[in-house]
């Protein structure tokens, strides 16, 4: 933080540009330009000298909407971190700001206290990934911390998300996780938990579509001795035991209506009741969630409570899909392949060069599980001193020879193609092709009901 960073604020309210500026030069570490509409905002970034560190972008702007400045912005400068502003409550608006690439959305009047703080984590990411850099220019790793030890990369995104994360553990906020199946969420889950609690307090874990809605209510909150028929003993359930550890939730999308409800209770008012007991507890235990599903599809369909949405995404941590993170997957199928090695005592000592371009040739819908599950089963079968093609996978290797002669289909009909193809190639196992899959069983039986009889 030694020169001062650019900012450009875009705004057509003359006494929101002069708040915003004020507060700015007040830090000291900023130099601010200003614009009131989005063509003067896209001329100045045109003909400036220099590049911008951050914008500060108005939603609400007189030629376009800001929404739509922000992307023209990510586009053409990627460097440049961008925050939105609204006047008003905005859900739809702001997800798809964050998508777009925007840092943070922030409501007016903007609180000082809150510009300040979320300008400064700015500041600071643009130092780690500068640090990121050099380190990737050294060919070093990260090391950023211990807790982030179990999770292999060296993608600059993925250590982007690392400083995020080590920020929204500090809190007791509930945090929510998403990313599509087999992209490590659970990981990102403990790695949180160890750098608040250090590991001295329980993690404990379950997966929602695992349960009915019954099992699940009691697994949750327990229940009296007595409360229902075969409650014999009593029971604290998982929320009771976890105590002041953290509760992750996998498959939050999963969760029924009626159990949504309680939940809502237990993180509004910090306190639940057991089934059949009329004695309140209170909630101790830090909460996680996570989804590979749009929450936002499914409140607009009646599936998923917003109150609750709302509780639960106090902070939101996006793992990127293995497809966008090619970098990692040399050293994630190096890695796993030491491991399976080591654990079955096999002298495979490489990948061949043939097979490590199929590998990264293809798309991995089961992201980084599925890759996981590909070089475990090829070195469970080869022969040779290195993982060779004819180790690999009967699905894996039909990939690319019905992709070099199908015409262009929908990610759709992509995902059914590719989950019949890996049932065919395990004579028709649902459980062994679910974990191939890296979804759930009873995820890949829904996954068959919607597809009918066309896979």
């Amino acid at each position: 933080m030694n020169k001062k960073s650019r900012v450009l604020v875009i705004d057509d309210d003359p006494s929101t540009i002069r708040f915003v500026k004020r507060i700015l030069l007040q830090e000291k570490f900023y130099q601010v330009t200003t614009a009131a509409g989005s063509q003067e905002a896209l001329d100045i970034l045109e003909s400036s000298e220099y590049s911008f560190d951050i914008a500060i972008i108005d939603q609400k702007l007189p030629d376009i909407m800001g929404i739509d400045l922000l992307k023209m912005i990510k586009d053409r400068y990627s460097r440049t971190e961008c925050v939105m502003l609204t006047a008003i409550d905005d859900v739809e608006v702001a997800v798809k700001a964050i998508k777009i690439g925007a840092y943070d959305f922030l409501r007016k009047p903007v609180e000082p206290s809150k510009l300040v703080v979320t300008l400064r984590h700015i500041l600071e990411k643009g130092d780690l990934l500068s640090r990121i850099e050099n380190l990737r220019d050294k060919s070093e790793d990260f090391g950023h911390k211990e807790a982030f030890r179990p999770i292999v990369t060296r993608s600059l995104k993925m250590f982007d998300l690392f400083h995020q994360v080590e920020m929204m553990a500090s809190t007791d906020d509930p945090i929510l996780i998403c990313g599509e199946s087999g992209t490590g969420k659970e990981l990102f889950a403990r790695s949180i938990h160890e750098i608040r609690f250090e590991n001295q307090k329980l993690f404990s874990a379950v997966n929602i579509s695992s349960y009915q809605n019954e099992l699940l209510s009691n697994e949750l909150f327990g229940h009296v001795k007595g409360a229902y028929t075969g409650a014999q003993t009593e029971s604290e359930g998982i929320i009771g035991v976890t105590n002041d550890g953290t509760l992750f939730l996998d498959e939050i999308g999963d969760l029924d209506l009626s159990v949504q409800s309680r939940l809502l209770r237990v993180l509004e008012n910090k306190e639940y009741y057991r089934i059949g007991d009329t004695r309140v507890k209170k909630v101790r235990c830090r909460f996680i969630f996570a989804t590979n599903k749009d929450l936002f599809q499914l409140m607009e369909r009646g599936l998923f409570r917003k109150d609750l949405y709302f509780r639960i995404s106090a902070h939101i941590v996006s793992i990127p899909p293995l497809r966008e993170r090619r970098e990692d997957i040399d050293i994630l199928a190096g890695t796993f392949l030491q491991r399976f090695a080591e654990k079955s005592r096999k002298k495979i000592k490489g990948i061949h060069p043939e097979v490590r371009e199929l590998l990264n040739r293809y798309n991995f819908p089961g992201n980084v599980r599925e890759l996981e599950n590909i070089i475990k089963s090829s070195s469970a079968i080869e022969t040779a001193h290195q993982i060779t093609k004819k180790s690999l996978p009967k699905y894996f290797l039909n990939y690319f020879f019905e992709d070099s002669r199908q015409d262009l289909v929908s990610l759709q009909e992509m995902e059914r193609r590719h989950i019949r193809t890996i049932l065919e190639a395990v004579n028709k196992n649902k459980s062994h092709a679910a974990k191939i899959l890296g979804i759930s069983r009873p995820t890949l039986i829904k996954k068959l009901k919607e597809y009918g009889n066309s896979v």
